[in-house]
């Protein structure tokens, strides 16, 4: 049984990207606010040690492995997740990559795969569960994880921006398709997080350390974001909290896209 009085009491979600960063912190946070959550990542052994290790006071937790670009398997991972935790009413679309270059130097084979995850994995997500929700005539509440790289650009990431803008533009078509059948869907758009998706882009050692703390200078309050500082925001999204916001693409960036702090010399 979960711990009772959450704001998540008697809800089941289901985490796409939840073996790290932000899919796992946010699948902790659901267990804590009384959902009983499915842990989805491609990484199979990555999403079953967190669904272990989120099973907390007694919480009803799984994992399943899945490639959100693949709609079978969404549907597959869904049909596992509905017969062991009951029907799916919270998603969070959270799967994602990034494959840094500028476009002469990229293939269209990293700019089908960005788009296929980063936006056909939320396109295949909210299909499904937006079906099954009508088809039960229940409500049910949608996050995707967008990108203040949908709102303005950075170098030598175009399929990254473009899948981003697109899961904001998404969102909201949805939103206001089904706003009438009782399901909610918004976004959340972060600036730099300390994850493991973005780690390769600083590197390691004293220089990956440096790259950091530059990459914390974009933003207004002067570091990157603990993956629990978005997932706090992406939890209230799902709750009933949020029961009158939808189409919403919830910047939490810091202040990163209100403009630098940083003085050309």
């Amino acid at each position: 049984m979960n711990a009772t009085g959450g704001r998540l009491e008697g809800r089941c979600a289901f985490v796409t990207g939840g073996a790290g960063g932000l899919g796992r912190a946010t699948a902790e946070i659901m267990v804590r606010e009384g959902a009983s959550v499915c842990v989805c990542d491609v990484n199979g052994d990555g999403a079953q040690r967190v669904a272990s290790a989120i099973a907390v006071g007694g919480a009803a937790t799984m994992w399943v492995a899945c490639d959100v670009a693949d709609p079978d398997q969404i549907e597959a991972a869904l049909d596992a997740a509905e017969e062991r935790l009951g029907p799916v009413d919270t998603l969070f679309c959270n799967a994602g990559i990034i494959l840094p270059g500028d476009v002469p130097s990229s293939s269209l084979v990293d700019w089908n795969r960005t788009l296929d995850i980063n936006l056909g994995g939320v396109w295949n997500g909210c299909h499904s569960v937006i079906r099954r929700a009508r088809e039960r005539q229940g409500p049910a509440s949608i996050v995707n994880t967008a990108s203040v790289n949908a709102f303005f650009v950075e170098p030598e990431f175009p399929a990254y921006c473009a899948s981003k803008g697109g899961v904001v533009g998404l969102t909201r078509a949805l939103a206001l398709d089904y706003a009438a059948d009782g399901i909610r869907v918004n976004c959340v758009c972060p600036g730099y997080m300390d994850t493991g998706m973005v780690a390769p882009l600083f590197g390691d050692g004293a220089a990956g350390s440096e790259a950091r703390r530059l990459a914390g200078e974009l933003h207004a309050i002067g570091r990157i974001a603990r993956p629990e500082e978005v997932a706090e925001v992406v939890v209230f999204l799902a709750s009933d909290e949020a029961s009158f916001v939808t189409g919403a693409a919830v910047v939490v960036d810091g202040g990163m896209s209100i403009g630098s702090r940083i003085i050309p010399g």
